[in-house]
């Protein structure tokens, strides 16, 4: 089991309940964010950040996807002197439960991840910020929705 996956253990029955999705593996990060987002919901206690793409000249190809509460500080801090060019943002969406919406996005781009336990991965960068496009300030049963959608394809 992934390392991303290995804290949840939902029953069976769970993993098929929002509709068949294509990759089996984000289904528990799915039904967890359902489940976190309906205990929250109730309480009104969803707290947003941002969920971001930085792409850089030096790495053409890749695109760098994390979250932050600061996108700005996060960008500089990474275009630090480790790397030739600075980071710039070419996507980003304020979302409820950031810390999931993230694990969940790690997981439907898991085949074009670049490296275990790095957050670079290979993908079009007009693809990636109209994703984002759509995620911005959504609730988090949409934010789902949208998710789900995009990890059948």
């Amino acid at each position: 089991m992934p390392k991303c996956l290995s804290f949840l253990f939902l029953p069976f029955f769970l993993l098929f309940s929002a509709g068949a999705v294509a990759n089996a593996k984000c289904q528990q990060e799915i039904e967890g964010a359902r489940k976190i987002a309906k205990a929250l919901s109730e309480r009104r206690l969803q707290e947003t950040a941002w969920v971001y793409g930085f792409a850089n000249p030096a790495f053409p190809t890749l695109i760098k996807v994390g979250w932050t509460k600061d996108v700005e500080s996060r960008r500089l801090q990474l275009s630090g002197a480790a790397v030739p060019s600075e980071f710039t943002v070419i996507a980003k969406a304020r979302v409820p439960l950031p810390t999931r919406v993230e694990k969940i996005l790690h997981c439907i781009y898991a085949d074009v991840r670049v490296s275990p336990g790095k957050e670079f991965f290979r993908l079009p960068q007009k693809e990636f910020s109209t994703l984002l496009d759509r995620l911005n300030s959504q609730p988090i049963e949409k934010v789902i929705d949208i998710l789900v959608e995009e990890s059948k394809r």
